[in-house]
C-alpha cells in the first residue's frame, strides 16, 4: 500500500512538473535526498547501529498572485525491522521498512476580504518565538524526537491561520481543531524512573496506556499573537490555550489477587495549559540579542488510583501498601524563559549563547532547572568546510532557591556535540559528527547518556 501510494504521488508530481503550463513561476519543485548512518559508542537500549534514508519533495504552486499553495512530502527507509515469524520474511514491508510522511500541505489566500488579511488553511508548521531551539512560546506544533538530539525538529498540525498586517504590527489568530501528539524518543523522557512509586513497583509495571484529548469542539486549541516589527527591534505578545506536548501520569490501574499486587498499569494523558508569552529580537552594534518567556497556567494533575477497575480512597491505598501522594503536574503557575545573544567575531567565528530556564520535559514549577547552551560555527577553505562544536550544561536538577524554591541538591550534567560539514559541490554536503552526554544521578540531561554516538550524513539538494 505504501509503495503504491508513493508511486501514485510521484507520478502526479512528475506530470505536474513536466507540464509547461505549470512550470516556471507557477509551479516549483525541489527537495533533498539524505542518507544517514549512526553508530552507538556504547551498546544500549536505543540502538547500536542505525541507518535512515530520506527523500523529501517540496512544491510551491502559485496560479494567481492572491492564491498559493505549498506541500512537503517525505519518504523514509530505516533498518529497524520487526521480524518475528517466517511470514514476516515474505513481506517486503518487513524486510525494507518504508514510511510516508505528509509533513506540510496548505493553501494560502492573500488579501482575503480586505487587502491586509492573509488566510492559511491546511497542515502547517506554526513557529512562534525568537530563541534558537528552546521556545517556551512555541506550543502549537508538537515535538519530533526521531532524532532526540535535534531540539529544533517539530511536527506540523492542521490549522486555520489568519494574519492581519497593520503597518508595523501583525495580528495572528490560529485555530487548531485536532490535538496532535509529539513523536517521542525511544527512551524515558518523563522521569518516571525517578518516581518513588514507580521504583517500588518496577517489577510489576506494565507498558503505559496513553489517552489523547477527544475530538470535540470543547477541546479546540487556539491562540493569538500580536507582533511589532521595527528596524532594530521585534517584539511579540502571544496567548495559547491548549495542551502540553508531553504526557503526564494521570491514573494508576492496579490488578490484584487477594491483597497482593499483581500488576500496575500507568495511564498517561495530556494536561491542559494556558500560556501567556512574550519574545523579542534586538540587533544592536551587530550583536543579536533575543529572548522569550512564557507564564504557564497548567491544569493540575493528581493521579487517581484504581484497583480492579474500582477507584479507591486513601484508606484503601494504605491497605494495599501504596505509599505517598503522587502529584504529576502542580497547579501553580510558573515561568519558563530563554535569554540569548549571537555575534560573529573577526575571522568569521560565530557564537550563539543561550540561558534556558525550564527544559521541554519540565512541566511544573518545582521541576524547572537551569541550563546554558553554547554553539560555535567557523567556515574554512572558502566555506567548503564548516566546523560546529556545541555544549550544554545543566546547572542544577532540583529546586533553586534563587527563584523562590527550597534549596536541595545540585546535580550537574552536560551534553556535547561536534560536527564537521564538507561541501564538495554546491548541492551536496557530507557531515561527520559525534555526541555524548554525562550527568550525575537525578540530573535531567542524564537521559541522553544512551545516545553517545558518532554519525555520518550525506545530503543532496535539488
Amino acid at each position: 500500500m505504501i509503495e503504491f501510494r508513493w508511486i501514485s504521488v510521484s507520478g502526479i508530481l512528475f506530470l505536474l512538473y513536466s507540464n509547461p503550463l505549470l512550470s516556471g513561476e507557477v509551479f516549483k519543485l525541489g527537495g533533498d535526498i539524505r542518507s544517514n548512518l549512526y553508530l552507538g559508542l556504547v551498546y544500549g537500549d536505543v540502538y547500536n547501529y542505525f541507518n535512515s534514508n530520506v527523500v523529501t519533495l517540496k512544491g510551491d504552486v502559485k496560479p494567481d498572485e492572491n492564491v498559493s499553495g505549498y506541500f512537503e512530502l517525505r519518504m523514509r527507509n530505516e533498518n529497524i525491522r520487526e521480524i518475528k515469524s517466517m511470514d514476516d520474511l515474505k513481506l517486503r514491508e518487513s524486510i525494507e521498512p518504508v514510511s510516508f510522511q505528509f509533513y506540510e500541505g496548505y493553501i494560502q489566500f492573500n488579501s482575503l476580504f480586505i487587502k491586509p488579511l492573509d488566510f492559511k488553511v491546511g497542515k502547517q508548521r506554526i513557529a512562534w518565538g525568537t530563541a534558537d531551539g528552546f521556545n517556551p512560546t512555541d506550543n502549537f506544533s508538537p515535538y519530533d524526537f526521531e532524532d532526540p538530539l535535534d531540539f529544533k525538529n517539530k511536527l506540523s498540525v492542521w490549522a486555520l491561520n489568519s494574519t492581519l498586517y497593520l503597518s508595523h504590527f501583525d495580528l495572528s489568530i490560529v485555530l487548531q481543531p485536532l490535538f496532535e501528539p509529539s513523536l517521542l524518543p525511544n527512551f524515558d523522557i518523563l522521569g518516571s524512573q525517578n518516581s518513588p512509586l514507580m521504583a517500588e513497583y518496577q517489577d510489576r509495571l506494565k507498558a503505559p496506556e496513553v489517552r489523547i484529548p477527544e475530538q470535540r469542539a470543547k477541546n479546540f486549541i487556539f491562540g493569538s499573537r500580536l507582533k511589532y516589527k521595527g528596524e532594530i527591534l521585534d517584539v511579540s505578545l502571544s496567548y495559547y490555550h491548549g495542551y502540553m506536548n508531553i504526557p503526564a501520569l494521570s491514573e494508576l490501574r492496579i490488578e490484584t489477587g487477594g491483597f497482593a499486587l499483581r500488576s500496575v498499569t500507568p495511564v498517561l494523558t495530556y494536561p491542559g495549559q494556558d500560556v501567556l508569552g512574550v519574545d523579542f529580537a534586538l540587533n544592536l552594534f551587530d550583536i543579536g540579542f533575543f529572548g522569550e518567556g512564557a507564564v504557564v497556567f497548567p491544569e493540575e494533575v493528581r493521579p487517581s488510583y484504581f484497583i480492579n477497575n474500582n477507584k479507591i480512597d486513601e484508606n484503601a491505598k494504605k491497605t494495599f501498601g501504596i505509599k505517598g501522594d503522587l502529584t504529576s503536574i502542580e497547579g501553580d503557575p510558573f515561568v519558563k524563559f530563554v535569554l540569548g545573544m549571537d555575534y560573529t567575531f573577526r575571522g568569521g567565528y560565530y557564537f550563539n549563547l543561550q540561558y534556558v530556564r525550564g527544559f521541554f520535559n519540565e512541566l511544573s514549577s518545582s521541576a524547572l532547572n537551569n541550563y546554558i547552551f553554547v554553539y560555535m560555527k567557523k567556515e574554512l577553505f572558502d566555506s567548503r568546510l564548516e566546523i560546529q562544536p556545541s555544549v550544554g550544561f545543566e546547572l542544577d536538577s532540583d529546586n533553586d532557591e534563587v527563584f523562590g524554591n527550597k534549596k536541595t541538591n545540585d546535580e550537574k550534567a552536560y551534553i556535547f556535540s561536534f560536527e564537521a560539514n564538507y561541501t564538495p559541490f554546491n548541492t551536496g554536503k557530507i557531515t561527520l559528527g559525534a555526541a555524548l552526554a554525562r550527568g550525575e544521578e537525578g540530573s535531567n540531561l542524564k537521559m541522553f547518556e544512551k545516545l553517545d554516538q558518532i554519525y555520518l550524513k550525506f545530503r543532496l539538494d535539488f
